[in-house]
């Protein structure tokens, strides 16, 4: 059992340490765009990213449909299968790259269109010269979501950790120096995010290169065993499965952004500032679905179903332990944050009615983010592909039935009842894994 927690710790701590930089960043940019424009560049740049919420965190099934059955490989000591699934996630990424960056005129009046409202078109304007530059980068987030997904398989933790810490830092420092010292605004924080990511590409490759144990992986000439289960209809019917299952989770957290902005710029800005809340927190208990990912890909590899029911107990002890330790930090140090984040009086006091339904969604939250990383592990896509949809169908019930007694209530309520659903409707999923 020791064993375990060491292998959990190992791949979960620098993963959380990745996650957190991510929500933390927004924090920054978020600030920055406060102290740039106040409450309207804080819309703004709430109403952008989710425009590249939905681009972006609908192909992360490069990196999900890579990690599990690169993982299983691993656990074979399959190197060629391995290999392959790396090439195969490198071409699916520079091909829908190069979609994105051709048809970036159109993406950026389509954002346009979905999020323009009477009262927030100044905004709406201002996320559109976001999006037209940031935009630039999709070569090297895609590309960073393939690799990512293969060094998880791989057992890999540090160079993620890597990536992330070294370019969010310089995110923020160019983001600053181009919005604020520049005088740029906006269009800055645009750009230090572009800088950023294409530096983060740089270290993937320098990262990979210098791996003794990878390099020989990627050179590995034999041909695999097990190139059935790996064929390439395998690994694009998975990556479909992703697809579809992410496309619940944009439009959920996208319905959040796009409904508050048609209420008001208040409600907008709050909801940008509890939303980084949230993300925060189940960033850092993302980390043990990462390690769930990696061991689970590895013991069903190796057979080893022993280990892998220890393993979830193990994940659920800690996850326990992560959300409890989080919900404290957050509930003592919201003012903090708010004044972090450059948010008006208003904003900061009517996000504080908020504040505790955030911290309990999160924490009865924690199974769908485990058992996620177990279904990516033993490389069932379509479970997750139902569960997700009936969730959705569910929370979506649940906010129709309250929306005519008060809006943003209905809005907090039916996104907690799609996360706790998405756990339950999982779990025997879970538990039929341990039993094979």
């Amino acid at each position: 059992m020791k064993s375990i927690s060491r292998s959990i710790l190992r791949l979960a701590v620098p993963n959380a340490v990745a996650n957190i930089t991510v929500p933390l960043l927004g924090l920054i940019d978020t600030a920055i765009a406060g102290r740039v424009a106040g409450d309207a560049g804080i819309g703004a740049i709430a109403l952008g990213g989710a425009v590249f919420s939905l681009l972006y965190w609908n192909c992360s099934f490069l990196r999900m449909a890579t990690s599990g059955m690169v993982g299983q490989s691993y656990g074979k000591r399959d190197w060629g299968s391995c290999k392959r699934l790396l090439t195969r996630g490198i071409v699916l990424a520079l091909a829908i790259s190069a979609l994105l960056l051709i048809f970036r005129r159109y993406i950026t009046g389509l954002a346009v269109w979905v999020l323009s409202a009477d009262n927030v078109f100044a905004l709406t304007e201002a996320a559109a010269t976001y999006v037209s530059i940031r935009i630039w980068a999709a070569p090297a987030v895609l590309l960073g979501y393939a690799m990512q997904g293969w060094m998880v398989g791989m057992q890999r933790s540090k160079l993620p950790m890597t990536v992330a810490i070294s370019s969010n830092i310089v995110n923020i420092i160019f983001s600053y120096l181009f919005a604020v010292i520049m005088d740029m605004g906006i269009e800055g924080i645009a750009l230090g995010t572009v800088v950023a990511q294409y530096t983060g590409l740089l270290i993937w490759v320098a990262g990979t290169a210098t791996d003794k144990e990878l390099v020989e992986v990627v050179r590995e000439k034999r041909e695999s065993i097990a190139a059935e289960e790996t064929s390439y209809w395998s690994f694009v019917k998975k990556n479909i499965d992703i697809f579809l299952r992410t496309i619940v989770l944009v439009g959920v957290h996208c319905a959040m952004t796009i409904f508050s902005a048609r209420i008001g710029q208040t409600e907008l800005a709050m909801t940008a500032c509890m939303m980084h809340f949230f993300m925060l927190i189940s960033y850092i208990t993302d980390a043990l679905a990462y390690a769930a990912e990696a061991l689970t890909g590895k013991y069903i590899g190796e057979g080893n179903r022993v280990e892998m029911r220890q393993m979830m107990v193990k994940l659920g002890i800690w996850g326990v332990m992560l959300c409890v330790c989080a919900a404290y930090i957050l509930s003592i140090c919201s003012s903090q944050i708010f004044n972090l984040l450059g948010a008006s009086q208003e904003v900061a006091t009517e996000a504080q009615e908020y504040l505790w339904w955030i911290i309990i969604i999160t924490s009865l939250s924690i199974m769908a983010f485990i058992e996620d990383g177990v279904m990516l592990g033993a490389a069932n896509t379509r479970a997750m592909v139902g569960t997700v949809w009936a969730s959705g169908i569910i929370g979506a019930i649940i906010t129709w039935a309250i929306w005519e007694t008060d809006v943003m209530w209905a809005l907090w309520i039916g996104f907690g009842v799609f996360m706790i659903s998405r756990g339950l409707l999982l779990l025997p999923f879970s538990l039929s894994l341990c039993k094979k």
